[in-house]
């Protein structure tokens, strides 16, 4: 179907390493996606919509034998967690899936989101000197998170993740994958189709502070 985006498969060799102390080579393909809609659909961005991928044909696969781990999205929280699911036997992802992502909202990752656009502006402002065919300071407008139509921020172990798209309210895979920034802490890419941009995806090295106090989402 299509591959990983990057903040995607940093999230599952995040998980992995942290529960079985392994790196993760293997770019998995994905089977099969599907994306919620929100909560409310009028809301904009649609922010950390559950999710589910599978990296295996559900028939073909042995759940019962399979190994899971768990992480929460927001640090010091619970009740959006991030769920991975794998083979032991080769430390080969089944499915990765978002259960409760809009347990909290867009708010609470405020300062996790301007750690991601200053990067992102940085990385587009340092192209803006360069020969190239796509225009790096006309797409600085459209950084802001809150003005995108799907949003997708995920503070696993270290890192920040992110995937937002500026008009698509899916993540859907197009284009081709220009690559800004890729170094020891920072990755970021953007995928352009036609001349648009489509979305930002990558992650980020950040510090997360550990905190006895969690905040829990409740449900109505």
């Amino acid at each position: 179907m299509r591959g990983l985006f990057a903040s995607e498969a940093r999230c599952v060799n995040n998980m992995i390493k942290k529960r079985w102390g392994k790196t993760n080579d293997r770019a998995p393909t994905i089977v099969s996606a599907y994306v919620a809609d929100p909560d409310k659909t009028k809301r904009k961005p649609w922010f950390n919509c559950d999710f589910c991928i599978d990296f295996i044909e559900r028939r073909d696969a042995d759940w019962c034998d399979c190994e899971i781990t768990a992480n929460s999205i927001l640090p010091s929280t619970l009740g959006a967690e991030l769920f991975l699911a794998i083979d032991p036997s080769e430390i080969k992802p089944m499915r990765l899936e978002l259960i409760g992502g809009q347990a909290f909202s867009i708010k609470h990752y405020v300062t996790y989101i301007q750690h991601v656009e200053e990067a992102i502006q940085h990385s587009l402002a340092s192209q803006a000197g360069r020969p190239s065919p796509y225009p790096w300071r006309e797409w600085l407008r459209l950084v802001p998170v809150k003005k995108s139509a799907f949003a997708r921020v995920l503070i696993i172990g270290e890192d920040i993740t992110f995937l937002y798209f500026p008009a698509d309210m899916k993540p859907a895979m197009q284009g081709q994958c220009v690559n800004l920034v890729q170094q020891d802490g920072c990755e970021i890419n953007v995928y352009v189709d036609n001349g648009q941009l489509v979305c930002f995806d990558g992650w980020i090295r950040t510090k997360v502070e550990p905190s006895e106090m969690k905040l829990v989402a409740t449900w109505e």
